[in-house]
């Protein structure tokens, strides 16, 4: 899910708590959040200087309003997102907690959705509870097929012997000696 499409999903679902949502359209809206945040002040800076409420770097009307407007999509995209690592929306309250509640909601926010589907809905990723994924990356979605379910076509894991059979031969630049029909190192 990229960026507008993320930000169109949550204002479609400006006040839904049901669901689950990606960590991608979670953390997209935490960043368009950010932006408008940043806009927002400035044009607060620059139009109502002698409004801004807690002096010079206090929340000013523009500032104000445009909180007012994330506040109900901003909580509804959090709770999809717990949603989707099984967990229930009102544990956001956990941030009220200081410094340790919002170490903990960081972290259920950045972990991966729970495999298949669970009492909040149906799995946004694609997971099927297999351990498949959906799609996958662009331009990769076909590697794995590719490489097959043996570990020895995997470039990292070494090569097997020309007939396909025994164990992978070392991806050293010489052979080790002892072995039947290899020359030693060079020295």
């Amino acid at each position: 899910m990229g960026f507008a499409q993320a930000v169109a999903t949550c204002f479609a679902q400006y006040a839904s708590f049901t669901g689950r949502a990606r960590r991608s359209e979670f953390w997209w809206w935490i960043l368009f959040q950010a932006l408008v945040w940043a806009f927002a002040g400035a044009v607060d800076m620059l139009a109502f200087p002698s409004t801004l409420i807690g002096g010079p770097n206090g929340i000013g009307p523009v500032t104000a309003l445009a909180g007012l407007a994330m506040l109900l999509p901003t909580l509804a995209v959090t709770a999809r997102r717990l949603h989707d690592i099984d967990k229930s929306g009102w544990w956001q309250l956990l941030g009220f907690v200081p410094i340790v509640g919002g170490l903990i909601m960081l972290f259920w926010c950045i972990r991966d959705s729970q495999p298949g589907d669970n009492q909040f809905g149906a799995d946004p990723t694609g997971h099927d509870g297999t351990g498949a994924r959906g799609p996958g990356i662009p331009g990769l979605s076909g590697l794995a097929g590719r490489l097959g379910d043996d570990p020895a076509d995997l470039p990292a894991r070494g090569r097997r012997d020309p007939d396909g059979h025994g164990e992978p031969q070392d991806l050293l630049p010489f052979p080790r000696e002892g072995r039947e029909g290899q020359a030693p190192p060079r020295s």
